[in-house]
């Protein structure tokens, strides 16, 4: 599970895979909406979580990579992180050929857990 907070103030949730040791694919929406003020300040990851258990160890997006924030295009992102989290975890492996350009944003601030 994610936990994406946006620039307007909302926190919404949204769903990820893991494909590599420190990256997950997620919707290009997840990471970036105008709808909600543009590019995610921080997101929390919670892998395998369980809400009737709330047991799941949290990571950080580190930087954040998205294709299009149209749902009706090329809707697709991918998350870094600074910790193992596939190792930890485990991960599904992943090969795509992409012809799209891609915006890539910089690093998190983690002390105010804030997207520089």
């Amino acid at each position: 599970m994610l936990k994406i907070h946006y620039p307007d103030g909302r926190v919404l949730n949204g769903t990820a895979w893991i494909f590599a040791k420190r990256a997950l694919m997620t919707a290009g929406h997840c990471i970036h909406n105008n709808s909600y003020g543009g590019t995610a300040t921080c997101i929390e990851i919670y892998p395998g979580y369980d809400e009737s258990k709330g047991n799941s160890k949290v990571y950080y997006a580190d930087k954040l990579h998205y294709a299009d924030d149209d749902w009706n295009k090329d809707d697709w992102g991918i998350i870094e992180t600074k910790e193992d989290i596939g190792t930890d975890c485990g991960y599904f492996g992943f090969s795509y050929t992409v012809s799209t350009n891609w915006t890539i944003v910089n690093k998190v601030d983690r002390k105010n857990r804030k997207i520089k």
